[in-house]
């Protein structure tokens, strides 16, 4: 379960940078905002979302690890 969360949170985290960077790139006369805004707040809900179900369906020790970064 933690390394799923990772995964989606990475995976969520690149979605929002490659948005931002898009949305950068539309500043400078190219047509990318539309795409870009939709990519960053994907990535981000992609990340939340990860997050939540390992709040919700996880176990507490699950939690802390991936919250505090111990080890087992």
């Amino acid at each position: 379960m933690i390394s799923l969360t990772i995964f989606w949170c990475v995976i969520g985290g690149l979605l929002a940078m490659l948005g931002a960077y898009l949305i950068h790139e539309s500043a400078k006369g190219k047509k990318y905002t539309a795409v870009g805004i939709i990519l960053f707040v994907v990535g981000i809900l992609i990340a939340i979302g990860a997050e939540i179900n390992l709040y919700l369906n996880g176990t507490t020790e699950e939690l802390m690890w991936f919250l505090l970064w111990t080890r087992r």
